[in-house]
């Protein structure tokens, strides 16, 4: 079977989804499916919708899942009915409530317009937990949906041949705490940042740090906050491959302040690193809490 998978972007700039493509087109390839992956951006260069139809019109695909909302890959729907019925659709959290109030005027027009018309088109949605299930019913109450949940690769037992320069300003008993991810609005960052330098100094009376480790709107703002050490703030910047590995398995504790999730990838490896977490309701995982691998917190007005 010719899986095609479509998303926005070719990087990490598209967060959550890429990673999730990333394991789970490695997967069906392992089991003996043909997977394949076409992104409408390249290094952030718009790709011509003829030459992503044509893609994927070349790869003969039984099956077109489309990830992510309101962007070209929806608007594309009619022209990849031609080539397949079957097209599954992931909003990795789009349609969650909180998700639905940013840019909500140009969100509820183009509902109107045309991408209520072009996912009803569609063969069904796929919904990454029961929450998100819920959230489509209530948008689209005529259409199925299925679920499959978040799957991330164990991290194996190794030496990590990684040198950070922020290594030598702490000590090594002292406790990091992680926020690895997106560094926007959605993520609470505004809130993190605002509560944690409200407690700088019970920061410094435990031997604690915050370890931010990313990308995004705010960027420039946790740089600069980082280069004064009684902030306890560590910024370690776009962070991939071994080196995220690493710092996962540096860190005591993780938090995600998120207003609206899909499933967080860096909630699940942080806990496959057994690292404490701290996280909003919004990371949905609330089963953990039985088993005391996650505190729920709570946001606070920035």
């Amino acid at each position: 079977m010719n899986i095609v998978h479509v998303s926005l972007h070719n990087s990490i700039k598209d967060g959550g989804i890429f990673c999730y493509v990333s394991n789970l087109q490695d997967y069906q390839n392992s089991i003996g499916l043909n997977s394949f992956w076409i992104t409408c951006r390249v290094n952030n260069i718009p790709i011509k919708k003829s030459k992503i139809i044509q893609k994927i019109k070349d790869l003969s695909p039984e099956v077109i899942h489309i990830h992510g909302l309101w962007t070209i890959q929806t608007r594309l729907i009619p022209d990849f009915l031609k080539i397949t019925k079957n097209i599954i659709i992931a909003p990795h959290g789009m349609l969650h409530k909180n998700a639905l109030k940013k840019s909500s005027l140009k969100k509820k027009l183009a509902l109107f317009v045309y991408e209520r018309k072009n996912l009803e088109k569609t063969f069904a949605f796929h919904a990454l937990d029961k929450e998100e299930k819920r959230y489509i019913r209530y948008t689209f109450p005529k259409m199925k949906s299925f679920l499959l949940g978040t799957g991330i690769r164990i991290p194996e037992r190794k030496d990590y041949d990684v040198n950070l320069e922020w290594l030598k300003q702490i000590k090594q008993k002292d406790r990091k705490i992680l926020f690895l991810g997106r560094l926007e609005e959605q993520k609470g960052i505004p809130e993190l940042i605002n509560s944690w330098l409200a407690l700088k100094q019970e920061a410094k009376k435990y031997n604690c740090w915050l370890l931010i480790a990313g990308f995004g709107k705010f960027h420039d703002e946790i740089q600069k906050l980082s280069l004064d050490i009684t902030n306890r703030i560590i910024f370690n910047g776009l962070t991939l491959g071994e080196e995220k590995q690493f710092i996962l398995k540096l860190s005591d504790a993780f938090i995600l302040p998120s207003k609206y999730e899909g499933v967080p990838i860096s909630f699940l490896e942080a806990i496959s690193y057994k690292c404490l977490c701290l996280v909003t309701k919004e990371c949905k995982l609330r089963q953990l809490k039985k088993q005391n691998s996650s505190i729920e917190i709570h946001l606070e007005p920035a």
